[in-house]
């Protein structure tokens, strides 16, 4: 079939196509891939038609498939699962297996086999170095509220999907609010079919579908900025696909598009948070474990400045006069610091120790702080919420009159920065209603 359209250079970027289900469905052509044949033929027929995707997809391209099982002659054929094999043979590679909750069905069942409301969608890819976009999926809906306390155990770009993805199929005979009339068997929701191209493609890419049908893919790539190529043999597709299919998936995507604009700004602003926690946990954890490892050690308090980029931290440990040298504090912090789980915490850490003698607005002017800075204080290993607020002159002042702190600390020393975090664990919700994110 390709060998009669494409020549054999490789062009495709990503496939994504649902073939049909052997017998169940006459789309009624001669020349149709699975009505009427032996289950034998009908998968050497896909094979032909995957192998020439194979041979015209890009090293970086991806190929999705969505199949499901069904009922014949009172067994269950394993369709996805056949499928595979053959792809196995080809050459692709199998990369993730998914499961898409349609929810609507059909209304019967069989013998044996309840009512699915399921189906496989597979991933393969032509090599190993494929392109795969998932920071373009992530999302914070459903995040624990356990973020809070756990910085370090959650990504500033949000929650990975699950592998079951819930996408209810266009309802049958109208699609959206365009009143656009699809009649095709196997519609594909253009919300599916969006997150895998968010994931293997990118603006401009080639997207192709073998068994286009009433065109979802296509449009859904159009409305996405790729371009397309499909083929089917119902020529009443075409036109529907131009008139009633493309401009109806387009509104659809303009509208899920003013949706995702608003959740983007939640997971920066999520992401924002994550980071300037793990800034503020840092210290907690590495005063934690340095006196696990040596006994004794004091410390008045921490200065936690934020470099130039968020995921940028630079450390100040203020210490006795008489206690641990500065040199010792500096090697023993950052020996720790290079091993789990602060090595985990995503940050570009640069440790510095001064002792308390030599505390004063000259020696913080080299850490970038001007006597007139703000800085937020954070007790007793709070990180997630500051208790109150002070300048550079006035700490100076402070310490050197030894008001500040009631000296060395047992307990969590106070951590100054300037960022200003004020998040309630109990309702962390709303930290992304208010901006209460500084610095």
């Amino acid at each position: 079939m390709l060998d009669d359209v494409f020549p054999r250079t490789e062009f495709i970027d990503v496939t994504i196509t649902s073939p049909p289900y052997w017998n169940l469905k006459n789309y009624g052509s001669r020349q149709q891939i699975g009505f009427g044949q032996t289950y034998s033929n009908y998968l050497e027929d896909i094979q032909t038609v995957f192998a020439g995707v194979h041979a015209r997809t890009k090293s970086t391209g991806s190929l999705w498939i969505i199949s499901d099982t069904f009922k014949q002659n009172g067994e269950l054929i394993l369709l996805p699962f056949d499928i595979s094999e053959r792809m196995r043979q080809i050459g692709w590679v199998l990369q993730d297996v998914i499961i898409w909750q349609k929810d609507k069905a059909l209304p019967w069942s069989h013998q044996g086999k309840l009512r699915n409301i399921f189906e496989y969608v597979a991933l393969y890819s032509k090599s190993r170095k494929f392109k795969y976009h998932l920071a373009g999926v992530r999302d914070v809906s459903d995040v624990k509220d356990y973020w809070v306390r756990y910085p370090e155990r959650y990504s500033p770009e949000g929650k990975t999907p699950s592998r079951n993805w819930t996408f209810p199929i266009p309802r049958q005979g109208a699609w959206g609010k365009a009143r656009n009339y699809v009649k095709h068997a196997c519609p594909l929701p253009p919300a599916l079919v969006e997150r895998m191209l968010r994931l293997t493609s990118d603006r401009g890419d080639i997207v192709f579908d073998p068994f286009a049908g009433s065109g979802s893919v296509l449009a859904s790539a159009h409305a996405m900025g790729r371009r397309y190529v499909g083929f089917d043999l119902s020529r009443k597709y075409k036109s529907m696909f131009r008139s009633k299919v493309l401009p109806a998936v387009a509104q659809d995507y303009e509208r899920r598009t003013a949706q995702t604009n608003g959740q983007e700004r939640v997971r920066q602003r999520f992401g924002a948070l994550i980071l300037s926690l793990r800034t503020l946990k840092y210290p907690k954890e590495l005063v934690r474990l340095y006196r696990q490892s040596w006994r004794g050690f004091q410390c008045d308090l921490v200065l936690a400045i934020r470099g130039r980029s968020h995921d940028s931290l630079h450390l100040v440990f203020v210490c006795p006069r008489n206690g641990t040298s500065p040199q010792t504090v500096i090697k023993r912090a950052t020996r720790i610091s290079a091993k789990a789980p602060l090595s985990k915490f995503g940050l570009e850490v640069e440790i510095d120790a001064i002792t308390r003698h030599d505390f004063s607005e000259d020696s913080l002017a080299v850490f970038g702080l001007r006597p007139r800075s703000s800085l937020k204080v954070y007790r007793d290993g709070r990180f997630y919420a500051w208790n109150d607020r002070v300048t550079v002159q006035t700490l100076c002042e402070a310490m050197k009159n030894g008001g500040f702190t009631k000296g060395p600390s047992e307990g969590y020393p106070p951590i100054l920065s300037t960022l200003a975090i004020s998040i309630d664990p109990k309702r962390p919700e709303k930290a992304f209603e208010d901006n209460n994110a500084e610095g």
